[in-house]
């Protein structure tokens, strides 16, 4: 996992390969981090401190209606961390009843 700022590119301890960075926190030395394990049906964030590595759960993201939601995708966070933007895929369908055929 790399994050860009005004130096050179490094790697942050602690954030697994599968964690993606969400957005930095306002105080500018913690982003935010969710994993983007499709068996999950909810996004945990965590808050990641880049100077000391002290990675600690945030919140969990899902839909609050989660019929047919498949994946949580994508989450992108607010630096004020009061707003979010998140992927989910659904599948829907339909069934149908029918009766007196021959």
């Amino acid at each position: 996992m790399r994050v860009n700022g005004d130096g050179p590119p490094r790697n942050l301890p602690g954030v697994q390969d599968d964690e993606v960075v969400a957005g930095w926190a306002e105080n500018g030395r913690e982003v935010y981090v969710f994993s983007f394990d499709s068996i999950r049906l909810q996004a945990p964030v965590f808050r990641y401190d880049v100077t000391t590595g002290r990675k600690l759960l945030w919140t969990m993201i899902s839909p609050v209606d989660t019929t047919g939601l498949v994946v949580m995708g994508a989450v992108l966070i607010a630096s004020d961390g009061n707003n979010y933007v998140y992927a989910a895929t659904r599948k829907l369908s339909q069934l149908y009843v029918v009766t007196g055929l021959k």
